[in-house]
């Protein structure tokens, strides 16, 4: 049973993973770039859609980052072995 509640939460986590780093790729800049234009002489309305477009990449890489830490974890869990939970006295 806990190995199809795995192989579930490991495909899952493999779609999402993909899916996010698909959505960063449509991207014409990158991070680094769009920083570097901020540092530039920009109308205030590039300023605006250069800003934007800066915070939607780091949220998709904030979530990109907690679902690769979860899958290390979870490969963590699985390679380690057995322990039988502490109960109360």
């Amino acid at each position: 049973m806990k190995n199809d509640k795995r192989k579930r939460e490991e495909v899952s986590s493999n779609v999402i993973r993909k899916a996010l780093t698909a959505r960063l790729a449509q991207y014409p800049t990158t991070a680094e770039q769009d920083e570097l234009i901020l540092r530039q002489d920009i109308s205030k309305r590039q300023r605006m859609a250069v800003e934007v477009r800066l915070g939607e990449k780091k949220l998709l890489q904030e979530a990109l980052d907690l679902v690769q830490g979860n899958e290390r974890s979870t490969q963590q869990d699985q390679e380690r072995p057995g322990k039988k939970a502490k109960r109360d006295r």
